[in-house]
């Protein structure tokens, strides 16, 4: 049965389940996951981050509290998980609804 605070629209989502995990090991693991994720941004250089799957935005979050310069966007197509971030101000960064697979931006 899912848990009012960790489901969104009657889902269960294993990816907020992840992030709001009290385990410390768990925790441990994340945020050196974040860690390594910005350090990547940040020896790449880039002036434009997609975050593509996105889901209600954590790993933008982190993102955003390591003060990573430049724009920031996710897209998801789990638009209940992308509403659950927006509604919980996981992130202040733009969030939209797009299958990676045919994402509505230019290449570049």
């Amino acid at each position: 049965m899912p848990n009012s605070e960790n489901s969104a629209a009657g889902h269960d989502y294993g990816n907020l389940q992840k992030y709001l995990n009290p385990n410390p090991l768990q925790r441990w693991l994340l945020t050196r996951f974040h860690r390594r994720v910005v350090e990547i941004a940040r020896q790449a250089g880039a002036s434009r981050i997609l975050d593509a799957g996105c889901g209600q935005g954590f790993v933008i979050h982190q993102m955003e509290q390591d003060d990573l310069a430049g724009s920031i966007m996710g897209a998801d197509l789990d638009t209940a998980a992308l509403a659950w971030g927006r509604a919980h101000e996981v992130t202040q960064q733009p969030l939209t609804g797009a299958n990676i697979r045919r994402l509505p931006f230019p290449d570049n």
